[in-house]
Protein backbone atom coordinates (compact mmCIF):
# COMPACT_ATOMS: atom_id res chain seq x y z
CA UNK A 1 0.00 0.00 0.00
CA UNK A 2 1.36 3.42 -0.86
CA UNK A 3 -0.48 6.85 0.54
CA UNK A 4 0.05 9.96 -0.76
CA UNK A 5 -2.12 13.36 0.63
CA UNK A 6 -4.47 12.85 -1.48
CA UNK A 7 -5.03 8.63 -1.83
CA UNK A 8 -4.00 5.40 -1.33
CA UNK A 9 -3.04 3.17 -3.96
CA UNK A 10 -3.19 -0.59 -3.38
CA UNK A 11 -1.55 -3.41 -5.59
CA UNK A 12 -2.82 -6.66 -6.00
CA UNK A 13 -0.09 -8.89 -7.51
CA UNK A 14 -0.43 -12.37 -8.93
CA UNK A 15 2.02 -15.19 -10.58
CA UNK A 16 -0.43 -16.43 -13.36
CA UNK A 17 -0.36 -16.56 -17.04
CA UNK A 18 -0.10 -13.08 -17.51
CA UNK A 19 -1.80 -10.94 -20.01
CA UNK A 20 -0.87 -10.06 -23.80
CA UNK A 21 0.18 -6.31 -23.96
CA UNK A 22 -2.08 -6.98 -27.04
CA UNK A 23 -4.97 -7.27 -24.41
CA UNK A 24 -4.35 -4.92 -21.95
CA UNK A 25 -6.50 -2.10 -23.32
CA UNK A 26 -9.30 -5.08 -23.39
CA UNK A 27 -8.95 -6.10 -19.94
CA UNK A 28 -11.62 -3.62 -18.25
CA UNK A 29 -14.27 -4.51 -20.77
CA UNK A 30 -17.87 -5.56 -19.97
CA UNK A 31 -17.51 -9.57 -21.34
CA UNK A 32 -14.67 -9.61 -22.58
CA UNK A 33 -12.48 -12.47 -21.67
CA UNK A 34 -8.87 -13.51 -22.96
CA UNK A 35 -9.57 -17.34 -23.39
CA UNK A 36 -12.93 -18.21 -23.71
CA UNK A 37 -12.32 -21.70 -23.55
CA UNK A 38 -10.79 -21.35 -19.84
CA UNK A 39 -13.63 -18.93 -18.80
CA UNK A 40 -16.28 -21.44 -20.00
CA UNK A 41 -14.64 -23.94 -17.95
CA UNK A 42 -14.53 -21.92 -14.62
CA UNK A 43 -18.22 -19.99 -15.11
CA UNK A 44 -16.74 -16.34 -15.33
CA UNK A 45 -18.65 -14.26 -17.68
CA UNK A 46 -15.65 -10.80 -18.07
CA UNK A 47 -17.52 -9.04 -16.01
CA UNK A 48 -15.45 -8.64 -12.71
CA UNK A 49 -12.44 -6.35 -13.48
CA UNK A 50 -15.67 -4.16 -15.83
CA UNK A 51 -17.54 -3.84 -11.97
CA UNK A 52 -14.46 -3.62 -10.27
CA UNK A 53 -13.24 -0.40 -12.29
CA UNK A 54 -16.69 0.88 -11.87
CA UNK A 55 -16.77 1.03 -8.20
CA UNK A 56 -13.42 2.52 -8.52
CA UNK A 57 -13.93 5.28 -11.00
CA UNK A 58 -17.48 5.65 -8.84
CA UNK A 59 -15.27 6.85 -5.69
CA UNK A 60 -13.06 9.24 -8.54
CA UNK A 61 -10.31 6.32 -8.40
CA UNK A 62 -9.20 3.72 -11.10
CA UNK A 63 -7.44 0.62 -11.62
CA UNK A 64 -4.82 0.07 -13.46
CA UNK A 65 -2.48 -3.44 -14.82
CA UNK A 66 0.69 -3.76 -15.66
CA UNK A 67 1.20 -7.62 -17.07
CA UNK A 68 3.61 -9.99 -18.91
CA UNK A 69 2.49 -13.16 -19.95
CA UNK A 70 3.70 -16.22 -18.50
CA UNK A 71 5.05 -14.05 -15.61
CA UNK A 72 1.50 -12.45 -13.86
CA UNK A 73 -0.38 -9.80 -13.16
CA UNK A 74 -0.27 -6.30 -11.11
CA UNK A 75 -3.61 -4.03 -10.45
CA UNK A 76 -2.95 -0.64 -8.91
CA UNK A 77 -6.14 0.57 -7.32
CA UNK A 78 -6.07 3.69 -6.77
CA UNK A 79 -8.53 6.12 -4.31
CA UNK A 80 -8.83 9.35 -3.45
CA UNK A 81 -8.63 10.18 0.43
CA UNK A 82 -11.58 11.49 2.36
Amino acid sequence: MQRTNDAVTVKIIDTGMGIARAHLPLVFDRFWRADVNRANESGGLGLGLAIAQSIARSHRGEIKVDSQLHLGSCFHVKLPLA
